[in-house]
């Protein structure tokens, strides 16, 4: 539902939390009688007050389904396409809860057609600026049309109507209602369309909480900000997908979940249209659609929530269209787990992780930026603080399928970071992933992320040097060469040195360059915060291709030794000393293990 400063939330401040898995009932449905427009507007010219009373359903606390008085004000159209409801709710809850809450979105509107009670729409949208019941419905003609075609939104009115004292002569439907306040004093109904969703099982002030939010901002979704964790767990609570039952829209379980929480408008036999606007506007797509259970409704005259959480799983949401959201009953969606488990080194403690995303969703990159996201989880339950220092040994296993081949691409790694090792350590799950999506630009294979793990010993002692300098051991010569790299390593007085092996061809020239440097924060390494999108690849990638690449990743604690062979450059004076030299041969390159993250580099010139 659509409201006041936030409006047209998917789901409420505080109302989405825990979800699990449960068995899904095949339910049957008789749908109720619904009313169509043209009946509609019929029954508001015939009215001597010009509007016609009903009520809606929804669920305010648990899973009981209570009625909710309205009135019907007008209509801002003549057809589904181009129509929205506009009604005004009433009695002692509405003046209760300060309003109609966040999270009654879908609840269907009826109204008495001799004698028979017909859905008219759903409860969608609310006036940003009204303080009290006013808001929008989508006529249920248009979500019928989910099935066939998908009309556009509504932006206008075609008479003025009273809407708590005041007199509405234009509807306004934007993602940023805030720039229409002074609109709103003069005669507008502002109101917003609800893509916006919530992120339950991560700190909101937590690097994987921005990084996952920015991601999805990116994609056209926003992200409801919380000052608080929305928890995660489990709860098998099972119920029909009625009308005016509470239902949640998720793009993933578990320990972590995306989505939001709304109301079921309409159900025939297997089919549920629920929410009356989008809930990420995905199109055709892949949603757990599951049950919801409803704490209760935190009042507010600014804007009144919904508090709850998803429950036990009932089928698959297909169509994520402007007028609504279409499941049906039966199977979940295909998924892919993303498991972690995390020792700390210090305490012995051990914690697990299990978040499961829909494989649509991941395939085709539209939740590629959850995966360190949920990687992340088991290692921040290590921790009551919102950022932890250290180091940690990962190991991360991904395994995908090129529709032909299952590949598992194992990437071992050391991390050290002065402020969140946590977060830094998923990286190579979330590079790994984007880094295989990327052959989806080029069109010829459509890789299946099989299953994503991470396993990581974490320790508060940081592992972490910095390269100060590199020298030879000897008159550099052809064959192997041993070269010394030495470091500062965090918390040691001493300075630490690790030996290369640089092997040199009998022809190279023996005067040179010599470089040392690490690897962590190269050119090859995935920053978060600025990435966005697939990795880019110059020439055409296969999937077996970038297997072989991941497998091959050079190590954090790695240290690099590179070798440029040079000579005097033969265009000028022999006896001049300060005459320049060039490039000789290719760069000769050697690595090292070292048992510290490495930063910095340094550089030697070989005579």
């Amino acid at each position: 539902m659509a409201f006041r400063r936030t409006s047209a939330r998917l789901l409420t401040f505080g109302a989405l939390v825990l979800l699990m898995l449960a068995a899904s009932a095949s339910f049957a449905f008789a749908a109720d009688p619904t009313l169509g427009l043209a009946d509609l507007q019929a029954k508001l010219d015939a009215s001597p007050s010009g509007t016609v009373s009903g009520y809606f359903k929804t669920v305010v606390q648990g899973s009981t389904i209570v009625t909710i008085p309205v009135e019907v004000k007008g209509l801002t159209g003549d057809t589904p396409a181009s129509s929205l409801i506009l009604f005004e709710a009433s009695g002692p809850r509405i003046e209760t809860y300060g309003g109609i809450v966040a999270g009654m979105s879908g609840s269907p509107i009826y109204v008495d057609d001799e004698g028979v009670d017909k859905v008219i729409g759903a409860v969608s949208y609310g006036d940003i600026f009204t303080i009290g019941g006013s808001g929008l419905a989508t006529p249920i003609e248009a979500m019928l049309q989910l099935r066939s075609d998908y009309p556009p939104q509504v932006t206008s009115l075609e008479s003025p109507v009273l809407m708590d004292g005041r007199v509405i002569d234009r509807v306004i439907v934007s993602a940023h209602p805030e720039k229409y306040s002074v609109a709103g004093a003069h005669g507008a109904f502002v109101a917003r369309p609800l893509s916006s969703l919530f992120i339950g099982g991560l700190r909101p002030a937590s690097a994987a909480y921005k990084h996952l939010a920015s991601a999805m901002a990116k994609r056209g979704v926003s992200v409801v900000a919380v000052e608080t964790a929305l928890s995660a767990g489990a709860s098998s609570f099972s119920t029909e997908l009625v009308p005016g039952a509470s239902v949640a829209a998720l793009a993933t379980r578990g320990d972590m979940w995306i989505g939001g929480m709304g109301t079921v408008t309409y159900a025939d036999d297997d089919t549920v249209l629920a929410f009356g606007h989008p809930a990420f506007w995905l199109g055709s797509t892949n949603l757990y659609m599951s049950n919801a259970w409803v704490t209760g409704v935190w009042p507010s005259q600014l804007e009144p929530y919904k508090m709850g959480y998803p429950t036990a799983i009932q089928g698959t949401f297909t169509q994520d269209r402007s007028a609504g959201i279409l499941g049906e009953v039966g199977a979940a969606p295909a998924e892919t787990p993303i498991t972690s488990e995390v020792t700390n080194v210090q305490s012995g403690h051990v914690t697990t992780s299990s978040v499961w995303v829909t494989s649509e969703l991941l395939d085709s990159g539209e939740l590629s930026g959850a995966v360190g996201s949920a990687a992340s989880i088991a290692a921040y339950k290590q921790f009551d603080s919102l950022y932890a220092p250290g180091s940690a040994n990962t190991t991360t296993t991904i395994v995908v399928s090129d529709g032909v081949h299952d590949y598992t691409v194992v990437i071992a790694n050391l991390y050290d970071d002065p402020q969140d090792v946590v977060w830094m350590m998923t990286s190579d799950a979330e590079y790994a992933v984007n880094s295989l999506l990327s052959v989806l630009s080029d069109g010829l294979e459509t890789p299946h992320i099989v299953s994503v793990d991470l396993t990581a010993s974490l320790t508060s002692a940081r592992r972490a040097a910095r390269i100060v300098g590199v020298t030879t051991l000897e008159p550099v010569h052809p064959g192997d060469n041993t070269v010394r790299v030495s470091m500062l390593a965090y918390g040691v007085e001493d300075t630490q040195t690790v030996d290369a092996t640089l092997t040199i061809p009998e022809d190279a020239p023996l005067t040179g360059e010599i470089t040392a440097s690490s690897t962590f924060g190269g050119d090859d390494f995935f920053w978060y915060g600025d990435y966005y999108g697939f990795e880019t690849v110059a020439e055409r990638e296969r999937v077996a291709g970038i297997v072989d690449d991941l497998a091959e990743t050079i190590p954090n604690n790695a240290v690099t030794v590179e070798y440029l062979p040079m000579s005097d450059d033969e265009s000028e004076d022999p006896t001049d000393e300060s005459a320049d030299t060039v490039s000789d041969g290719p760069t000769i390159e050697a690595t090292a293990a070292t048992p510290w993250v490495l930063s910095d580099s340094a550089f030697a010139e070989i005579t």
